[in-house]
This record gives structure tokens, C-alpha cells and sequence, in this order.
């Protein structure tokens, strides 16, 4: 079946779905979204290239957040998508429709 997710951002709200295209990124986590700000945060950045060195100048730790993501995402894929070494390759197109630039 399909598993629909509703992320609130500001005043939009966005349906989000694993059908492919069918849904509209977020720009950051709102109240109906499982992760936290560090965590999408840091999928925004495994997703797009961008640098993680925030997350120990922050005085977080990478493997807490990774495991927050995977146990977060769980009900929606079915299996971890991230890895101590970057995110699972399987995931990363269902994952950037899921999480805007």
C-alpha cells in the first residue's frame, strides 16, 4: 500500500508519499514530521553533499542521529536508511522527495 506522511511547514502543509513523484518536499521538519531538526538537518545534508561538521560543533553525535533517523523512518521504508558511512543508496531518490534541498 502507500504510506502518506504529512510535514507542516510554517503555514503549508505538505502530503508526502512513497509513490514516486508524488510528493513535495519540506524545507524544514514541522510538527507532523518524525524528525527533529537535527536529524532532517542532517539528511539534508548526507542527501545533497553538503558538509556534517555542525553536528560535533553542536555537541552532537552522528551515530545518535543516524540511529534517530533509521528508527524514525522505519515504519515508512521497512528497513534503516542510513548507514555509519552515509545514507543506503536504495533510498536516496524515495528520500529526496521526502526532504527539499
Amino acid at each position: 500500500g502507500q504510506i502518506a506522511l504529512v510535514i507542516s511547514s510554517n503555514e503549508n502543509a505538505y502530503a508526502l508519499t512513497r509513490a514516486a513523484g508524488a510528493g513535495i518536499p519540506a524545507r524544514e521538519p514541522g510538527e507532523d514530521c518524525p524528525l527533529n531538526a537535527a536529524e532532517y538537518r542532517l539528511l539534508q545534508c548526507l542527501l545533497y553533499g553538503r558538509p556534517t561538521d555542525w553536528v560535533r560543533r553542536e555537541g552532537k553525535i552522528l551515530s545518535v542521529l543516524l540511529d534517530g533517523i533509521n528508527e524514525k523512518l522505519y515504519d515508512i521504508f521497512q528497513d534503516s536508511v542510513a548507514e555509519d558511512d552515509g545514507l543506503v543508496e536504495d533510498y536516496i531518490d524515495e528520500l529526496k522527495e521526502m526532504v527539499a534541498p
